[in-house]
């Protein structure tokens, strides 16, 4: 139901500029400084399998510290000799923030996943009191499973305060000795290279196939966004009338468009034409009253009027491509630095 769209994107969006507010809120004060990696350490994982974190080298007040990058990843993302900006606490225990383009990049795609699926569920979902009662079968679920983890009320409280403390511990992690550091089992060098050769490899093949689909989805969205507002010039305002449902059924799941009919008010005739967007419930019901965009051409060629939304699809198809664009960009170059 369209009702999980804003669940979830909800949840995404406040994750990624939370991210990013709780970095710049934290670090303030800090003193800059730049680390170089020299080497990378492994981390097994249950789920992600192995993952490989660098080490950083940095100076502070005269004495050598070092530092593991809180994000790992398989392919290590660091070379051996790379330096990075961090930012150093000025109080005791010593932390540390590696100011990492991944960290920024990870807010933003939560971010836009977020937003992306918040705008498709305004495009999809109508605002009535029958697609309200519609979203109880989830909404209840949802409610009663927070409330049995929550306890007496005070989950997303604790949530909030263990967020923070997670956010402290795992961002800024604590400063090293060389003491501590010698202590530390290092990957081979050559694994490394090998890893970041196959990462190379990877990269370039990704940005390629997210470049071509987001020029060809940009072609596309411009195409539809011109013949929408050529569309909307020359349309003209009817009173419809939902008069049935169309029922599409596949293996996964069945959706509803509902079926409108409105009058030509010049030559007296009755038209119909199918909603442009499906829903996985129906959130019109037959006989509900809506408003009718039609070409007085070919009148058949027609839809419901959506008020400040009819130009949201194109938009949202443009910010997709563009996005897969930025991506591809993002990653050809990644692969190309190493």
């Amino acid at each position: 139901m369209e009702i999980i769209l804003l669940i979830v994107g909800l949840p995404f969006l406040l994750i990624g500029v939370g991210i990013r507010m709780a970095q710049r809120k934290a670090t303030q004060g800090w003193q800059s400084s730049r680390g170089e990696v020299i080497g990378h350490v492994a981390q097994p994982g249950r789920d992600t399998g192995t993952t490989y974190a660098a080490i950083l080298k940095f100076s502070h007040l005269g004495s050598e510290w070092f530092v593991k990058d809180p994000l790992s990843s398989n392919p290590p993302q660091h070379v051996v000799g790379k330096q990075l900006p961090l930012r150093v606490s000025t109080d005791a225990p010593l932390r540390v923030s590696v100011e990492s383009r991944a960290v920024l990049w990870f807010a933003n795609v939560f971010a836009l996943m977020g937003a992306l699926a918040i705008g498709i569920f305004f495009v999809t979902f109508r605002w009535n009191w029958f697609s309200l009662l519609m979203t109880l079968p989830v909404l209840l679920p949802l409610a009663r499973a927070y409330r049995s983890r929550s306890g007496k009320g005070m989950g997303l409280l604790k949530a909030v305060i263990e967020s923070r403390h997670l956010i402290t511990s795992t961002m800024f992690p604590e400063a090293m000795t060389r003491e501590q550091v010698d202590q530390i089992k290092f990957v081979d060098r050559p694994l490394v290279t090998k890893l970041l050769a196959r990462q190379l490899f990877y990269y370039r093949s990704g940005g390629f196939v997210l470049l071509v689909i987001g020029l060809a989805g940009l072609w596309g969205g411009e195409l539809w966004l011109r013949k929408r507002q050529a569309f909307l010039e020359i349309a003209k305002p009817a009173p419809g009338t939902i008069v049935r449902m169309h029922v599409n059924h596949s293996t996964d799941s069945t959706t509803y468009a509902p079926i409108v009919q409105f009058r030509e008010p010049a030559s007296q005739k009755d038209f119909e034409f199918k909603h442009r967007i499906a829903s996985s419930h129906p959130s019109y019901r037959e006989g509900d009253a809506v408003g009718v965009l039609y070409d007085p051409r070919n009148p058949r060629d027609a839809m419901i009027d959506g008020g400040n939304l009819n130009l949201l699809g194109p938009l949202l198809a443009l910010l997709g491509a563009a996005t897969a664009i930025l991506f591809g960009v993002k990653a050809v170059r990644s692969g190309r630095n190493g």
